[in-house]
């Protein structure tokens, strides 16, 4: 009886090892690779040869859209990837973008490009960006505030600078007065929180009510108003 007992549970085992290895042999086991597929458009055409930048979970990779203004990013894990554009002669909005991968890949919504040199002017707003656009509150005097970096061309006009969360709530408005033509940048990061404070896109990442933000991704708004006219771009900044 014993001897019938081990011939029985050595078949069960040989059974159940044929089982599994056909199975993992048809479905392997491998960690989460998922795609990040987007296009870059300009009056609902492709713009090829556009540089489009992805950070987040410790890469930083340059891919070129193609024909279409179509690229595709492979093979990413789960997190918060920064999609940011650039091109020589464009302008894009927004100018990046936060998108996150959550078991799943992810078609990122239309950048649209704006070819700068089809305008005899300058545009009002231009050369929009957080600096840095990752940074971190803490008092360490490193990263410890971001600017909203802008050009006003042309013409006097009330600037309003808006943050939002991600549920689109607004948890700080920045700002909201008339400023002159001018660049609104900070020359030299280190060392400059003094002056920066007096640029109007200062924003050491706490909310209308004085709290420092949690840490995650962050929406920002700059619009420039103008006999009725509204000149607007967004881009996100994230704190960590």
């Amino acid at each position: 009886m014993e001897k019938i007992t081990r011939i029985c549970c050595f078949f069960v085992l040989v059974s159940l090892t044929i089982i599994n290895c056909g199975k993992d042999s048809k479905n392997p086991v491998s960690p989460g690779s998922y795609n990040l597929h987007g296009k870059i458009l300009e009056n609902g055409g492709g713009v090829p040869d556009v540089s489009v930048q992805v950070t987040g979970n410790n890469i930083e990779k340059t891919i070129i859209t193609q024909s279409d203004g179509s690229y595709l990013l492979t093979d990413l894990v789960d997190g918060t990837y920064i999609i940011t554009p650039s091109k020589n002669d464009y302008s894009f909005n927004p100018s990046n973008v936060a998108v996150v991968i959550s078991g799943e890949s992810v078609d990122v919504d239309d950048i649209i490009a704006l070819n700068l040199s089809s305008f005899q002017d300058i545009p009002v707003l231009s050369n929009v960006r957080a600096n840095p656009f990752i940074f971190s509150p803490n008092n360490d005097n490193i990263n410890d505030f971001t600017i909203i970096e802008f050009t006003l061309a042309k013409i006097e006009c009330t600037i309003e600078i808006n943050i939002y969360d991600t549920n689109n709530k607004q948890i700080k408005k920045l700002f909201n007065d008339v400023l002159n033509p001018m660049d609104y940048f900070l020359v030299d990061y280190a060392g400059q929180e003094i002056y920066a404070k007096q640029l109007p896109g200062y924003w050491d990442g706490r909310n209308d009510n004085g709290e420092i933000a949690t840490p995650g991704v962050y929406t920002y708004t700059i619009c420039g108003y103008f006999d009725e006219i509204e000149y607007c771009h967004s881009g996100v900044v994230v704190i960590e």
